[in-house]
């Protein structure tokens, strides 16, 4: 009982600030929120999947020693054909150029670079066509190369190129694209770039822009949802406002104090706009409801979040407390995910109950007036009509309803039976994709 009203008594201060000191209030969350937009800039992202572990768990560890162990590097293949064929003088002078030049290009590990070229020791470039089928035989003769640096029909060859680490997968790919499309003799030709560390990086950067896309869209939708359904510009924009400042603050003190971006964390925004403008949204459709009987807008406030006020501490404290749990997971970026989604939760309980009020003291009397004002708008009407018919079907069959719903959770058993994990990278892109 103590720690309910302690958690009243803090609601209530919160309360009375925003209606006391709005434009403090205002100011000070504006600030707040230019400090923490500004820390955002610092965003250093991670796409790398190995970071999905721990440094000191043990399969990454044994991971990363049997790779020194065996010499093993991620890598990237570059591969080049054309209808013509590619055992020709001109055609492996130009490829020799390609190698050459990736051979010197930062993030490639040079001794680790496998083409045609290791086939014959030491290499010499072919002068004439019969160098060059020479060369094709000798890399014939090469159970390790024979049929991989050098097709067997002669149309293709490829080039294995290790890295130094993953990150410069894109920038070595980069590299070999600009080479070759600056070379007339292998423009012409068809060029592939694949390998896991190409695809781990693109499917970081495609989840990035993504959630760079869906997040501002999904906020969009919320906000067309709410300005259908109550026709309040005001009461929408507000609720907005909370739903922003926990968004922005919350990913603004996740990237200032030094963490990198996962794609875990990209989805923190998804998670954090709903449940911020719930509380927002029942406060402020409660507190234009009442205002046209007491026509004051303290004594409203007061009256309403009386009312609301420990529900919806309530409901953000269970969500945040569901949230917290993951930060024991054994996976960093679930860590990071939980924590600052439960902050978030957090921030948004904290605005609802002080930024909210100091909003409704910032509009003008005539503003009040004009939102309160009842509008008659069918499609809302119908909505409620469809409600209030729910909620009648419930409590007349109050036993019959819990029995579907037990039924619909016992049917769908066989479905979480058969759930299989995606754990192949290249299925991460549909089929039809140029890295797939």
């Amino acid at each position: 009982m103590s720690e309910r009203l302690q958690l009243r008594r803090i609601g209530l201060a919160l309360l009375e600030t925003g209606i006391s000191r709005p434009r403090l209030v205002i100011r000070g969350a504006l600030l707040l929120t230019v400090v923490l937009g500004l820390l955002m800039l610092r965003v250093q992202t991670d796409t790398d999947p190995e970071n999905m572990l721990s440094a000191s768990d043990p399969v990454r560890l044994r991971n990363a020693e049997l790779s020194e162990q065996f010499g093993s590097t991620n890598s990237i293949l570059v591969g080049l054909s054309r209808d013509t064929g590619v055992v020709s003088v001109e055609f492996l002078a130009a490829t020799d150029r390609l190698i050459d030049e990736v051979l010197v290009t930062d993030g490639v590990v040079a001794a680790g670079v496998v083409s045609y070229r290791l086939a014959a020791d030491p290499y010499v470039a072919p002068a004439t066509q019969a160098d060059a089928d020479a060369l094709a035989a000798a890399v014939a003769r090469n159970e390790l190369l024979s049929g991989l640096a050098l097709s067997a029909d002669g149309m293709g060859v490829s080039v294995l190129l290790p890295l130094a680490t993953k990150g410069a997968a894109d920038d070595v790919a980069d590299r070999v694209r600009d080479l070759v499309q600056s070379d007339p003799t292998l423009a012409a030709a068809g060029l592939n770039i694949a390998g896991l560390p190409l695809t781990e990086e693109r499917f970081g950067e495609e989840m990035f822009l993504q959630m760079a896309l869906f997040a501002p869209l999904a906020g969009l939708l919320i906000f067309a949802l709410m300005f259908y359904f109550f026709r309040k510009l005001a009461l929408v924009i507000a609720a907005m406002a909370v739903a922003m400042l926990t968004v922005i603050w919350t990913m603004g003190l996740l990237i200032g104090v030094g963490i990198d971006l996962h794609i875990m964390a990209t989805m923190i925004p998804i998670f954090l706009m709903p449940i911020a403008i719930l509380d927002s949204i029942h406060i402020l459709s409660e507190f234009f409801d009442r205002y046209p009987v007491h026509r004051e807008r303290v004594k409203t406030l007061r009256g309403v979040y009386a009312e609301v006020m420990m529900p919806i501490t309530y409901t953000s404290l269970t969500t945040a407390v569901a949230f917290g749990p993951l930060v024991i997971a054994p996976i960093p970026p679930v860590q990071v995910f939980g924590l600052f989604v439960a902050i978030g939760v957090v921030i948004a309980w904290l605005l609802t109950l002080i930024f909210i009020p100091a909003f409704i003291m910032m509009l003008s009397e005539e503003s009040l007036q004009r939102l309160a004002a009842p509008k008659v708008d069918p499609t809302s009407a119908r909505f409620s009509v469809a409600v209030r018919g729910v909620g009648r079907l419930a409590t007349r069959h109050s036993r019959l309803a819990p029995g579907i719903f037990l039924l619909l959770a016992i049917a769908a058993v066989p479905g979480i039976l058969l759930i299989s994990v995606n754990d192949n990278p290249v299925r991460w892109f549909k089929s039809g994709s140029e890295i797939r």
